[in-house]
């Protein structure tokens, strides 16, 4: 999906650090994409409006969802960056029951 967006659709990605969430809107799909790093407690993150987000119909990703995740809908898929040394491990973890 992020390859199909990145080759089809024309738009420049980046990290939503300061406004906390980037909305993109695609000939595919509409987008969000949060930064929860600088949130501190539940009720900022509820104080930002993060239910009306939740409740579009779009693909959401977020970056530290860590403390959150009470609030947040279980994910489909989990994509998580470890930083060794020089190296790095990504990590794929998906949440689908085998069937």
């Amino acid at each position: 999906m992020v390859y199909q967006i990145y080759i089809y659709d024309d738009i420049n990605i980046t990290s939503p650090t300061f406004p906390i969430i980037n909305e993109y809107i695609t000939d595919n799909y509409k987008i969000f994409h949060y930064d929860l790093y600088r949130i501190k407690s539940h009720k900022e993150l509820l104080e930002i409006g993060i239910d009306s987000y939740l409740n579009q119909n779009a693909l959401h990703f977020f970056e530290w969802p860590n403390e959150f995740k009470s609030l947040l809908p279980k994910p489909n898929f989990e994509i998580n960056l470890d930083v060794i040394d020089e190296s790095r491990i990504l990590k794929i973890i998906t949440n689908h029951e085998k069937e």
